[in-house]
């Protein structure tokens, strides 16, 4: 069954490839093997290079966007590296991820995927294998095991077989050798053997005589863990690995390691796809073999040198005999010696075909049928070798020795003198010829290795200095023909938060130079990678890589594969990504600028205008920035003028201090202070608020503030209240009157009764009458001096006092009855500026009401004692200062106000007893607000009333 292309041109499938990692060995060599196998089947691929889903601490890389991208409309197929995506979730969120690339045909590698093909490297066997090595050959028992991360297939399928390798010997697994689970990553080996060594002190030798790590990123870091600790490899520790990455071949100690098939595993995924593409049965499991490979760190020689000494199957098995075959009939064992130099091969194209050429060659070569024929061989099988991509590759050379050195051991036994000679001479060449190759290959790969990273570092530095896209543009066509890499498209997300949406293509270059995308670019669905139409009209192959700085999506680059290092394209990435955020850095920059800019007129203007006075001050309350309005109340034309100074410069020192003292508080406490009404200069008023400056890091760094002048408005309230008092006048006309003529009439009474009492010289009548007439005068003077109080304006005599000693005084004064228990605690040590004399008014009043409310509850005499002079309440008079303020509490135990009352206590007239004009707390109020204060007032009926005199105070320490 032939499917339907979805690619441009409609002549080619086009396949996917979700990978990550393929600059590091084993995401090389997949994606290697992916591009050799689509290249193969002449079908265009798209390499989707994203990250981890999840990583061991539940977090999500941005760089999975990617994989989004990814989709049905595009591709025809998809291989997917299933194991390492999903390495750190669970198997149905595997699973769920992959539904969405339904209904696409499907490949998984490494990991179980619902309705897909898998191919999988075997990984049991391969540990299975080195933990018998280690126990058989070596004799180690004490074997610990490094593990990596959690849910990670290949990860657990090597740990079961360290598990049942022990198991087969006969040897327990000790958890002491067994580390939890680990993220692949070299500080994963580092902390193993810190584990094993230093928290559960294990004697090298004796505890643990061997690592096995599941991956040969752990067992290089254990090596040289263990060489800075001293501890000989292998002598006191065995070190084996797995993946055979390429520099454990080339380490301190090579690495005993397990060689997977990752190579031919992306090779033979895409072999599948397109089989079951074109209709082909396809195999729903594909396991590919591992091979372990032999180094020093377990304690054997390298398996080239083994080769070298190595006796031959037939020698094994005494198959020669005495009558040892001449050169002539060597042909009878030419399939057994051929087999034998395949078992010994280490590379995939390394195969029978080259084998069969050398066997054959050297043989004509001995026979003298074509003297020198192998080595031109030889030259020949390197020549095909000489293009390998990266170090890792380098195992054809190697292959190539250890069939040399196969041949050697068979050919040797059945030489004479003569012809022995000669192979020497020719085995010893061409060991020459491979070493000088393989020397020249390496070389070549470290030029082209170092040339790529000169060009990067330069495309790099370049892109540093770039900060808009034509100069990105620029930056790439000079630098990305000197990488190898054909074409790019450079698109940028046009709503990051749905990338799955719409891009926009910002650059576009080819072989045939840069692409015009416009100034503004070019709009496209995203999941389509490019615009319509600008697909090349040829076989491609493309790395799609995320662009993203930090957790913000910029958009996504595509390259044309051009070198085989996967390490190149990733450097670009986040070098491209890096000048991304940079251009859009510029941008708000500039953005903001003008927005500063358009806010820096505004408050200019609005600084030039306002009546309002504004200030900025620093941490010493020192001016830093006022405006003209706030300059011109000060006698000056230029605001400038009065930067550095202070308020002490023009207040008087009571108001400057009190100024001072509340921005202190405010920078201390980073509490604004708001609405607050306060005197400046003689008789003029200004409503401020005040906040705390700040810097970019959020530290305070000062104030500022704004006042605006309520004098007009204090006069006018002044007035108000004036004519207010003198329409309540006429109210008081008639309580006045009313409770001015009650005890009149009763001195009335008086007078008449002391002239009665006279005629009837009844002395103690004349005193008892007296001492009522007396009573009711002072009540009639009372009323008169309440009503003096409310109705006249007398200026205030103020002077700074310290609170406590003062009333201390006044309560000395104060004559309380007998039956009252009156106490004191005073713990404010606060001066206030006060009008003596009016203060004294406010104490007396409150401190008579609460002895009234007091009798009111228990009159004299019906305290329950038999004595009438026992107490019947008690009133406290106490003192305290906080930090903007000092108080007076004035509390009694007794009756309490009624809640409906409440609210009416300050007005005049009103009253709660049935006598009295009921200015009390009206006058008690009024004076408070004279002197910047207030006063509050709780009662709860039945217990009693606390009476709070409050006044703004300097903070911390008294006036002088």
């Amino acid at each position: 069954m032939s499917p339907v292309l979805k690619n441009n041109s409609r002549k080619r499938p086009t396949i996917g490839y979700l990978a990550l990692r393929i600059g590091d060995n084993v995401g090389q060599s997949l994606w290697n093997g992916v591009a050799d196998a689509a290249k193969a089947r002449g079908v265009n691929l798209i390499c989707f290079a994203g990250n981890r889903l999840r990583d061991p601490y539940g977090r999500t890389s941005p760089a999975n966007t990617i994989y989004n991208l990814a989709s049905a409309g595009l591709l025809d197929g998809l291989v997917t590296w299933a194991s390492a995506v999903g390495a750190d979730i669970t198997d149905k969120e595997i699973i769920r991820f992959h539904r969405r690339y339904h209904p696409l045909p499907l490949v998984s590698i490494g990991q179980t995927v619902d309705g897909a093909s898998m191919v999988v490297v075997e990984n049991y066997h391969g540990i299975f294998n080195c933990v018998s090595h280690l126990i058989e050959k070596h004799g180690r028992r004490k074997i610990a095991f490094i593990r990596g991360t959690i849910n990670h297939h290949y990860s657990e399928e090597r740990y079961r077989g360290y598990a049942d390798a022990l198991a087969k010997y006969g040897i327990n697994i000790d958890p002491y050798l067994v580390t939890p689970y680990g993220d692949f990553i070299p500080a994963t080996g580092i902390a193993a053997i810190r584990l094993f060594l230093d928290e559960r002190k294990l004697v090298p030798g004796i505890d643990i005589d061997s690592v096995v790590a599941a991956s040969d990123i752990f067992a290089l870091a254990v090596i040289e863990e263990l060489s800075r600790r001293n501890i000989n490899i292998p002598g006191d520790i065995a070190v084996v690995g797995f993946n055979d990455a390429a520099e454990s071949r080339f380490g301190k100690v090579p690495l005993t390691t397990v060689r997977p098939s990752f190579y031919e595993t992306g090779y033979r995924a895409v072999e599948s796809l397109i089989d079951f593409i074109d209709g082909k049965s396809v195999p729903k499991e594909i396991i590919l073999p591992s091979q372990v490979i032999i180094r020093r760190s377990c304690g054997c020689s390298s398996f080239s040198l083994e080769q070298v000494t190595l006796k031959t199957d037939a020698e094994k098995s005494g198959l020669y005999g005495e009558d040892k075959p001449s050169i002539e009939n060597i042909f009878k064992f030419r399939e057994q010696i051929i087999r034998e130099m395949m078992k010994v091969s280490v590379a995939k194209n390394v195969g029978v075909t080259a084998a069969e050429c050398l066997f054959d060659s050297f043989v004509r070569d001995l026979e003298k049928k074509s003297e020198g024929v192998f080595i031109d061989e030889l030259n020949r099988l390197l020549q095909e070798y000489e293009n390998i991509t990266s170090i890792s590759e380098s195992s054809s050379f190697v292959s190539i020795q250890n069939m040399i050195s196969v041949l050697r051991r068979w050919f040797l036994p059945i030489l004479d003198a003569h012809n022995k000679d000669r192979a020497e001479n020719i085995w010893q060449q061409s060991r020459v010829i491979v070493a000088e190759a393989m020397e020249l290959v390496q070389a070549s790969l470290l030029f082209q290795a170092k040339h790529r990273a000169v060009v990067l570092r330069e495309v790099g530095q370049a892109l540093l200095t770039t900060f808009d896209i034509r100069s990105l543009m620029g930056v790439f066509e000079k630098g990305l023909p000197r990488l190898d890499i054909p074409s790019v498209f450079l698109s940028l997300y046009e709503d990051p938060g749905k990338p799955e949406d719409k891009a926009r293509l910002m650059l576009a270059y080819n072989e045939k130079g840069r692409v015009e995308a416009g100034t503004g670019g070019i709009l496209f669905d995203s999941t389509q990678l490019v615009p319509e139409g600008m697909w090349p009209d040829r076989r491609y192959s493309y790395v799609a890589l995320p662009l993203h700085f930090q957790d913000i999506q910029l958009g996504f680059i595509l390259c044309e594969a051009g070198p085989r290092e996967g390490e190149v394209y990733e450097t670009l990435r986040v070098q491209l990504s890096n000048v991304l955020q940079g251009y859009f850095l510029v941008q708000k920059v500039e953005e903001r600028s003008a927005q500063l800019r358009r806010q820096q007129y505004i408050l200019d203007t609005f600084m030039q205008n306002i009546p309002d006075c504004i200030y900025f001050k620093d941490l010493e309350s020192r001016f830093t920035g006022v405006n003209p309005a706030l300059a011109r109340r000060f006698g000056f034309r230029d605001p400038k003028e009065l930067i550095g100074k202070t308020d002490f410069d023009f207040f008087p020192a009571l108001q400057a201090r009190k100024k001072f003292e509340h921005e202190q508080e405010i920078m201390r406490t980073g509490k604004p202070l708001l609405n607050f009404e306060e005197p400046y200069g003689t008789g003029n008023w200004e409503i401020t608020t005040k906040m705390p400056l700040r810097d970019e890091k959020d530290r305070i760094i000062g104030t500022f503030g704004i006042s605006h002048d309520i004098t007009e408005m204090k006069n006018a309230q002044a007035e108000l209240m004036r004519q207010e008092r003198l329409a309540v006048l006429g109210q008081l006309t008639a309580t006045v009157a009313h409770e001015i003529r009650n005890p009149l009439s009763t001195v009335r009474t008086s007078v008449f009764a002391i002239g009665r009492a006279l005629d009837l010289n009844e002395i103690g009548r004349v005193r008892k009458s007296l001492e009522m007439a007396e009573r009711n005068v002072l009540r009639c003077d009372h009323i008169i001096t309440e009503l003096l109080d409310y109705t006249r304006d007398r200026a205030p005599d103020r002077g700074l006092q310290m609170l406590d000693p003062w009333l201390g005084t006044v309560m000395d004064e104060l004559v309380i009855p007998r039956e009252i228990n009156c106490v004191r605690e005073l713990n404010c040590r606060a001066a206030i500026v006060m009008d003596k004399e009016s203060l004294r008014r406010v104490v007396i009043n409150v401190v008579n009401n609460a002895i009234e409310a007091i009798r009111e509850k228990s009159p004299p005499g019906e305290s329950g004692s038999k004595e009438s002079s026992s107490e019947t309440g008690q009133i406290s008079v106490n003192t305290r200062s906080t930090s903007s303020r000092a108080e007076i509490i004035i509390k009694d135990s007794g009756c309490g106000i009624p809640e409906l009352a409440a609210g009416n206590l300050f007005k005049p007239l009103f009253s709660t007893k049935n006598f009295g004009l009921g200015l009390g707390l009206a006058i008690v109020k009024k004076i408070m607000e004279q002197h910047d204060g207030g006063v509050e007032i709780k009662s709860r009926v039945g217990e009693g009333t606390s009476v709070i005199l409050w006044f703004l105070t300097p903070l911390d320490k008294p006036q002088e």
